[in-house]
């Protein structure tokens, strides 16, 4: 094993606490998992893939309902204990556990605030806030009615007014959030127009929610240095499409309703307590406040799957609508009974989060394993249904385009008849406008009136005590009838009381002039208000029709959603049961290419064998031409030879005969010379010699000449053999060649078809989460990976240990020895404890591993800056160096390879290692030699940084 590790780098691991207490396990026949995987059951076009090990699971809903993997000794406990009903009774004890509301509040936390900085709530009171609603089990109705109406000025719900405070109350902000977090639906391309893409979104569904908020901002007490939230009771929601012009007003309006009924109050009646700059205004009717009335009673549809969605999300990784926040007829959810069994159960159990995740734990979907599925339906199923689906989307397809134009031909009849109603609209808003305008002067008159009254009030109140001290003065003078100084005083007070009742004459008729003055302008405000009432009555009059012509809009669009919906879906089943079917015939295809590639291989062995016994036979051939040509050439050098020899033996007889033509010649000439007689003699019997001997050599000419014929024929016999043996090989060589091309293109096939057998395949997978069949493949949040880690490296170990010596200063165990509600509260006061000391790490994982902030939380990415925290950040390092009961500490105290194998991969993977990789850490660890501690600090090392770390599996 080399230092890198290479092969130990797919790791991921997590912390958990310690179970303790439980919830029921029981299970009812019809609860809720029970219900799903019947449901599930019905669509098996995906194939079913088996559930998940027993160790997976235990580390699968530990770190989803924990947010941390199991420690090395629960893994044990689990995979020991024999019992049928382990896993619920796992699911319940993990719910109870003080662990699970530090948790899921972190969830909620991101969820609800999409990690925005700290503005005018502290981030430690809203988590406390959020955390005491999860141990409580406080109903998500009511959770969500205190985010949107918590003001601020009831300490006890400060902390939820950070949802709205924290956005600074931005009406077009706040009405966007609210849509997508509570409800679903993410309404902001609707807010100038229809949006572009979502025929189901409008620009009314936007404004039906700002008209909720858009009356609502922040009211800053400096004297306090405190911000809330204020609320006047005007501003109508208008708006005006970019796109087509048509402008409205719109009236307070959740999802998928109408428009709700307000009271109207007349100008100046309007405030519980008036507003002004130094005077947060309370109205009497409050829009924000009927918004947290309407979401309390759960009765919202969107409200309710938006939630029951999320929840679904949270556990698969992957919501029944993708994305969360985008519910609409075309982006359906994966398995629609799913969802509304889900609704159901959450309206019935008065939205209980607590009770909707664990029967979501205990699913089949949830416990799948993550393999792809191998046993599809066969091809005549397949077939048969896919038959069956392509009749179905003719019709729906049909019934769908005439509950588009059904509702087009509604949505007409509504602006009709609300551009007849204008006029009714127009006369109440100048019928508004002329009250308020005569309500000015009756103001102006009644506070002169006021005034008038207040001064008159003042000075009888001083005529009163006045004329009081004058007949106390009048008493006392019989009693000092020489005081000179008394008798000024009481002459005084005299032409006080006699000036001020002057005064008070004045004043009595000064304010009944202002009575009359008002009693002058009054009469034309109640005539104001008496055409308003008209107005308002005409206006309510017009408005029925129009009420009955949405109610028909809203039943239709209700309708056109559900059909648009169930075409969308059937379409994704008619692409997966092609899907499954192309996936059959590529593998019966390679499957039947698998079956030609021997033979074909075969074939080319064959034909190369050919090759080789035509070369041997081309070598014989070629040895035997080339002995025929050494052959003809002997033949020929003697034909040759025999030839020269003739032809010089016929010189030397030419020139016998010369020469005894001569020596005759000259015989004839001398007469009979002797000597000449003697060699004509000599040169006759030499000429019949050579005569004699050049028949010889003409013979031996024949001969060598017949030799010369029979090996030129020898040889161009033994050459033509040859070429025709050439010959040949090229055609066993073409034959090769075609055996190798078709081993090629049989190859060439494969590998066609394996690629777009694994696309089909990755298709189906895809179509697994289409159909909500399992879980995804999900990455670990921020918040996760900091607590996996303190776990993994015993950083959390540690401080639990040093909270639990904490805690027993003020709580001793033995003191609640005998009660378990105070052992439970002890436990949680430990774990919230170590919590407390740790949590100030979130920050730093959650900007690098996190979203920005008040963006989309749940996206992975990867970045460089985490890889550098992860490779050459000193705290990971610091975390594992040997100390204490750390990870590498305990690994240390185990002195054979196999157990500590064990621990680090119980620890780590929350699973048992395999034979080769107890081998390959025995391995590596030998390569180390003595430097046994950082050899084990870095096994622990790699697999804390390891490229898997951030999925579950």
């Amino acid at each position: 094993m080399t230092r890198e590790i290479p092969r130990l780098t797919g790791s991921v691991f997590f912390l958990v606490f310690v179970f303790t207490g439980g919830l029921r396990s029981g299970d009812a026949q019809d609860a809720l998992h029970l219900r799903i995987n019947q449901a599930m059951s019905a669509d098996l076009t995906h194939g079913t893939s088996p559930l998940c090990s027993d160790a997976d699971f235990l580390r699968r809903v530990s770190i989803d309902l924990l947010g941390a993997p199991p420690t090395s000794d629960e893994v044990r406990a689990f995979l020991a204990d024999g019992s049928a009903d382990k896993r619920a009774a796992t699911v319940d004890r993990i719910l109870a556990h003080p662990r699970h509301p530090l948790h899921l509040a972190e969830v909620l936390n991101v969820m609800l605030m999409e990690r925005r900085r700290d503005q005018h709530v502290p981030a430690a009171e809203w988590m406390g806030w959020l955390q005491t609603a999860v141990r409580e089990n406080r109903r998500w109705t009511h959770i969500a009615r205190d985010l949107l109406t918590a003001d601020g000025t009831d300490e006890a719900t400060r902390p939820a007014a950070k949802f709205l405070l924290d956005r600074d109350a931005e009406p077009n902000l706040v009405a966007r959030d609210i849509g997508r977090i509570f409800f679903g639906i993410d309404l902001q391309c609707a807010q100038c127009h229809d949006h572009p893409l979502v025929e189901d979104y409008r620009q009314i569904d936007y404004y039906g929610l700002f008209a909720f908020v858009n009356r609502t901002s922040i009211f800053t007490d400096e004297a306090a240095k405190k911000s809330y939230l204020k609320e006047t009771a005007e501003g109508d929601a208008e708006y005006k499409s970019v796109f087509t012009g048509d402008a409205g007003r719109m009236r307070p309006r959740l999802p998928g309703g109408l428009e709700i009924d307000e009271p109207r109050f007349r100008v100046g009646e309007e405030y519980s307590v008036v507003p002004d700059k130094t005077v947060r205004g309370v109205p009497k009717y409050s829009r924000r406040a009927k918004l947290g009335e309407l979401v309390a009673t759960g009765e919202n549809d969107y409200f309710a799957r938006n939630i029951a969605n999320r929840m679904w999300a949270l556990l698969m990784g992957r919501g029944l609508v993708a994305p969360i926040d985008f519910h609409h007829p075309d982006n359906p959810p994966a398995h629609p009974e799913v969802l509304a069994l889900l609704v159901a159960d959450l309206k019935a159990t008065g939205y209980d989060l607590r009770h909707l995740l664990r029967e979501i734990a205990l699913t089949d979907a949830y416990q799948r394993s993550l393999e792809t599925p191998s046993n599809l339906p066969a091809v005549e199923q397949l077939t048969a249904e896919l038959s069956g689906v392509e009749q179905s989307l003719a019709a729906l397809t049909e019934q769908t385009e005439a509950a588009a134009t059904a509702l087009q031909a509604a949505r007409d009849d509504v602006k009709n008849r609300l551009d007849a109603a204008a006029e009714s609209i127009k006369a109440l808003d100048e019928a508004g406008k002329a009250a308020v305008a005569a309500r000015k002067p009756v103001v102006e008159a009644n506070a002169a009136l006021a005034k008038a009254a207040a001064d008159l009030a003042t000075q009888q109140n001083a005529l009163k005590a006045v004329t009081e001290l004058s007949a106390k003065a009048k008493e006392v003078l019989p009693l000092l009838p020489n005081d000179a100084e008394a008798a000024s005083a009481a002459a005084v007070f005299e032409a006080r009381v006699t000036k001020l009742t002057e005064t008070v004459a004045t004043l009595e008729k000064t304010r009944q002039e202002k009575e009359a003055a008002v009693a002058t302008v009054q009469p034309a405000l109640d005539a104001a208000w008496a055409a308003v009432d008209v107005a308002a009555e005409k206006w309510v009059e017009g408005q029925k029709p129009i009420l009955a012509a949405k109610e028909v809009t809203q039943a239709r669009r209700s309708e056109w959603s559900r059909l648009q919906g169930d075409l969308v879906r059937l379409k994704g089943r008619r692409d997966r049961l092609q899907t499954a079917m192309a996936i059959h015939a590529e593998r019966t295809a390679l499957a039947a290419l698998a079956e030609k590639m021997p033979v074909a291989e075969a074939g080319v062995v064959a034909a190369q064998q050919a090759i080789i016994d035509q070369q041997s036979k081309i070598d014989g051939l070629a040895a035997t031409h080339a002995e025929t040509q050494k052959t003809m050439v002997a033949a020929r050098q003697a034909f040759d030879a025999t030839v020269a020899a003739v032809a010089k033996r016929q010189g030397i007889i030419e020139a016998v005969k010369e020469a005894g033509t001569k020596a005759e010649f000259a015989s004839a000439e001398l007469g009979g010379d002797e000597g000449l007689t003697g060699i004509l003699a000599s040169l006759k019997e030499r000429s019949d010699n050579l005569a004699t001997g050049l028949a010889e050599l003409q013979k031996a000419t024949e001969t060598a000449k017949a030799t010369l014929e029979t090996a030129t024929g020898g040889e161009a016999a033994a050459k033509q053999a040859v070429e025709q043996a050439r010959t040949e090989m090229s055609q066993r060589e073409a034959a090769r060649k075609a055996a190798e091309e078709l081993v090629a293109a049989i190859s060439q096939e494969q590998a066609t078809r394996n690629g777009t057998l694994t696309n089909l395949l990755e298709k189906h997978d895809k179509g697994l989460g289409d159909t909500a069949a399992r879980r995804d493949f999900k990455a670990l949040s921020p918040e996760q990976m900091l607590w996996s880690i303190f776990q993994v490296t015993g950083v959390a170990g540690n401080y639990l240990i040093a909270a639990e010596a904490e805690i027993e200063k003020t709580m001793p165990a033995a003191s609640v020895a005998n009660d378990a509600a105070q052992q439970a509260e002890r436990q949680r006061r430990v774990v919230a404890h170590a919590y407390d000391q740790l949590k100030g790490n979130v920050g730093t994982f959650a900007s690098l591993y996190g979203g920005g902030p008040g963006q989309p939380q749940d996206d992975f990415f990867a970045t460089a800056e985490q890889a550098l925290f992860l490779a050459n950040g000193g705290s990971l390092r610091g975390w594992l160096s040997p100390g204490g009961t750390n990870l590498t500490q305990r690994l240390l105290s185990l002195q054979e390879s196999a157990p500590l194998a064990e621990e680090l991969f119980l620890t780590v993977y929350g699973r048992p290692p395999v034979e080769a990789e107890v081998a390959e850490v025995a391995q590596y660890l030998a390569s180390r030699g003595e430097d046994r501690s950082a050899a084990v600090q870095e096994l622990a090392w790699a697999l804390v940084t390891s490229a898997e770390f951030r999925f579950q599996r």
